[in-house]
């Protein structure tokens, strides 16, 4: 793993403050507003004066230390009274002014002191070593909010970024499981929860969400480990939630 510095890196779109040992830092982004699920704003990226065209669909889970169904998305206190989370997503299509993304894999680690949708977000971002400086240019620029879209929404709620590494990324389907791996640093694993009549409990609508418009399948934590920037996490049997994603810019 290393992380890249803001000379590395211009085109990554994470605010370029560095500390002395390396990883990016970040002042308050934004404070955030009420519209959870629509765009609260958005960063013009543009290239020679025209606004630069993007699109991303694919697969994303996530799973965190709540109890099953995590109360967070429907903007109450989390169940431990503060909230780890691992995100994932695996983008099937892509492209971002004409860079072809698709293939590649995005993690965020998130940890928030309290209540999700009041409370500052500490995060780590983690691309897909397999891109290259193009394509890692894109996937910066898509998942920091920095090319608008509804990633803009979740970087609003983002205080401080403590890293950005380029890291092996592994992104699992089987059946109603969904995985992902970062190299030496996390492994998880979720599986849906059989509702009535063995189908899938979902829950559509919720405000706070990272897959606006599609409905989110209800999972629970096979295992979850992780291990970086001086947090130790390592549960399972706690929430999680997965679904298509689409996000365009």
């Amino acid at each position: 793993i290393w992380f890249k510095s803001a000379e590395q890196s211009p085109g990554l779109g994470w605010p370029k403050s560095t500390s002395g040992d390396g990883h990016l830092r970040t002042s308050r982004f934004l404070t955030a507003g009420a519209a959870y699920c629509s765009p609260m704003w958005a960063v013009a990226e543009t290239c020679g004066g025209r606004t630069m065209a993007w699109s991303v669909t694919g697969s994303y889970f996530e799973s965190c230390n709540c109890e099953a169904a995590c109360p967070c998305v429907f903007l109450s206190p989390p169940t431990e009274g503060e909230c780890t989370v691992i995100i994932g997503w695996h983008i099937d299509t892509g492209d971002h002014d004409g860079v072809d993304i698709a293939g590649l894999n995005v993690a965020l680690a998130v940890h928030t002191p309290g209540h999700m949708a009041e409370q500052n977000w500490k995060a780590a971002v983690y691309l897909d070593d397999r891109a290259s400086e193009e394509q890692a240019g894109s996937l910066g620029a898509i998942f920091s909010g920095a090319a608008g879209g509804h990633p803009a929404v979740l970087r609003a709620h983002i205080s401080e970024v403590v890293g950005v590494a380029s890291a092996a990324i592994t992104f699992g389907i089987d059946g109603d499981s969904r995985s992902l791996v970062i190299g030496e640093i996390a492994d998880i694993k979720v599986t849906a929860m059989a509702g009535q009549g063995g189908e899938l409990v979902t829950i559509g609508n919720h405000p706070l969400c990272v897959a606006p418009g599609f409905e989110a399948v209800a999972a629970r934590s096979d295992h979850l480990r992780y291990t970086d920037h001086g947090y130790q996490w390592e549960l399972s049997e706690k929430n999680g939630f997965y679904s298509p994603f689409a996000y365009e810019g």
